[in-house]
């Protein structure tokens, strides 16, 4: 038996088989720099969320760290080892948050919410960034901040910003 996995590790001159070894490296750490690098970057998304219009931002809005990006790559090693039961949380969850999302703090929002709507007809909830975008304030203004503040939806320190700035 170790012959047979000696022959596999190690190449017909003896030596390690560096192709092998480079091949396993890049399947394992490939997607966890890609991820890290795409969500840190300033478009704060993979390609296939930059398609679909979404990106990953921290609880208030805000762009990610490096580290905070590593570590939700980290927690969806996590998400996948307890049989995916990380990322069927995100249908359950609140905020649609995974558990790789949850250990590091962050959410993934659409950037197309303003133009969706859910099967009730309600209007799908904006990204924390830019809540609001394309509005006055107004006094409704500050009571649907209110409203998204008590939900969840909103940060306190967003909410604030809000209020400070509604006449």
């Amino acid at each position: 038996m170790d012959a047979i996995i000696k022959s596999q590790a190690v190449g017909d001159s003896g030596h390690l088989n560096s192709e092998s070894n480079i091949s396993e490296f890049l399947v394992i750490f490939g997607p966890f720099v890609y991820y890290s690098i795409m969500e840190s970057s300033r478009y704060q998304a993979t390609f296939g969320k930059r398609i679909l219009g979404l990106r990953v931002v921290d609880s208030e809005g805000k762009r990610i760290s490096f580290l905070r990006s590593a570590g939700r790559s980290l927690g969806k090693f996590i998400s996948i080892t307890s049989f995916f039961i990380g990322f069927i949380m995100i249908g359950f969850t609140k905020r649609k948050q995974g558990l790789h999302d949850m250990i590091v703090d962050c959410l993934v929002v659409s950037d197309m919410a303003p133009f969706l709507k859910h099967a009730d007809g309600a209007a799908a909830p904006e990204a924390p960034s830019t809540p609001f975008r394309a509005r006055e304030p107004s006094a409704d203004f500050q009571k649907e901040a209110l409203r998204r503040f008590k939900a969840g939806e909103l940060s306190e320190a967003a909410f604030l910003e809000i209020v400070k700035r509604t006449p």
